[in-house]
Order: structure tokens, then C-alpha cells, then sequence
């Protein structure tokens, strides 16, 4: 990763998003000593400041994840809304990375199955809240490879990235931090979750390493799956 980086150093770079992700690749960012003049970190509070800049790669981060049966509306703005005005507002010279999720395969019959980036995604019962998210991720998808006019695409659908969660960020959003918050107390652990239903975990590091890699390396448009 280092080679990598060092080849890129005068790259002018973007995240789109402050949060779990936006905030862990721009320190992952300035970790390898990234110059503070070539890393733009865009919100909806600097968006209209900022706009008609142009970037080398832009990393689009935003999105409302976990608690998206509660707030469908965000989940529409924050992935769809809030991606066609950063798209409208910026240049990309080399490559747009959206960070997708492998929720758009939907759910396998049965345990050990492996999803390939060529397999057909989830297309059934595209009215039942369950699939919400995962309709909004493949609308997300399909606008962004067919927006003209991107030099580089890199579509990358992560699975559940977990560790180095911040201090007070343990609320009930994802499965996983529901059961971190939990396992301190003495208490009956409650999940609507089906007990025969698993997950595929990556460790935040190793799916740091997998986004930058793609935005650096990416040529044309591309759908990469960040998994263990």
C-alpha cells in the first residue's frame, strides 16, 4: 500500500461524509501523511462553499445505513438526493468511488454461499421494508455507472465493517453495536434477527486498505465486493 500511495502523493482527493467510514479513510488519509491542502472532506454544511472544485478521486462515504427502517427519507437523501448535487456541484479527473453494499445480493438459501461481483442482484419483493435499503443501494448503483461523463467508476459493495467504534457510538443502529452496548448488561438480549441467518464481517483496516486501493488503481468502470 505504501508503493501505492507514494506513486499518488499529488493527487487532490474528497470524501463525501463525515461519518463511521468518511472520518475512518481520512485519517487512514493522514495516517500515510496525506498533504492537508490535497484532502477535501465534503459535508452539507461546506457543500455550497466548495462547489465547481475540481478532485482527482472523490470517495463518496454518505449514506444512512443502519436505522433505515425509521428513516426512509434520509436513507432516499443522503444516498440518492445528496449524490446527484455532489456529482452536479464537482469535477472528477480520475475516479468516483461509491461505496455500495453487498446487501444489493439480497439473502442466500444456505450457509457457506460466496456472492460474486457478476452474480445477479436482489430483485424480489421491492415493496417490503426489509429490502428498502438494499433498493435504494441499487438505484445508487445504476445512477452512478450510467452518469455521464466520470472518467473512472469504482463501485465497492462492503459488507458489515466493524472496530475502532468511537466512544458513545454504541446505539442500537447496526446488529453488531446492539450487541456490543448490550453484552455489559444483565439483561435479556432481544433481536428480530432470524437465528439461523449469519453475516459476513470485515474488520475496518483491512476495508480502509480495499477503498483506497480502488481509488488509486481503478480503470473504467468497475464493481469491486470489500469482504472478508
Amino acid at each position: 500500500m505504501e508503493e501505492v500511495i507514494r506513486q499518488h502523493k499529488d493527487l487532490r482527493i474528497a470524501i463525501v461524509g463525515n461519518g463511521y467510514l468518511g472520518k475512518s479513510l481520512a485519517d487512514s488519509l493522514k495516517d500515510l501523511n496525506w498533504a492537508d491542502d490535497l484532502l477535501q472532506v465534503i459535508t452539507r454544511e461546506n457543500i455550497d462553499s466548495i462547489k465547481d472544485r475540481e478532485f482527482d478521486i472523490l470517495f463518496y462515504c454518505a449514506g444512512l445505513t443502519g436505522d433505515y427502517r425509521k428513516n426512509i427519507h434520509n436513507t432516499v437523501d443522503s444516498n440518492l438526493v445528496f449524490l446527484s448535487r455532489v456529482l452536479k456541484y464537482f469535477t472528477i479527473r480520475k475516479n468516483f468511488v461509491l461505496l455500495s453494499s453487498t446487501r444489493v445480493y439480497g439473502f442466500s438459501s444456505g450457509k457457506g454461499i460466496l456472492f460474486k461481483e457478476s452474480d445477479p442482484i436482489n430483485t424480489h419483493d421491492h415493496l417490503a421494508l426489509e429490502n428498502f435499503y438494499d433498493q435504494v443501494k441499487m438505484m445508487q448503483e445504476s445512477f452512478c455507472f450510467n452518469y455521464p461523463g466520470l472518467p473512472g467508476l469504482a463501485i465497492l459493495r462492503l459488507s458489515n465493517v466493524y472496530g475502532r467504534f468511537e466512544k458513545g457510538s454504541m446505539d442500537d443502529s447496526t446488529f453488531l453495536k446492539y450487541l456490543i452496548r448490550m453484552s455489559g448488561k444483565d439483561e435479556l438480549i432481544e433481536s428480530d434477527q432470524s437465528a439461523d441467518s449469519s453475516k459476513d464481517y470485515i474488520f475496518i483496516s483491512d476495508a480502509m486498505e480495499g477503498i483506497l486501493r480502488a481509488g488509486f488503481l481503478n480503470k473504467g468502470k468497475n464493481v469491486f465486493n470489500i469482504a472478508s
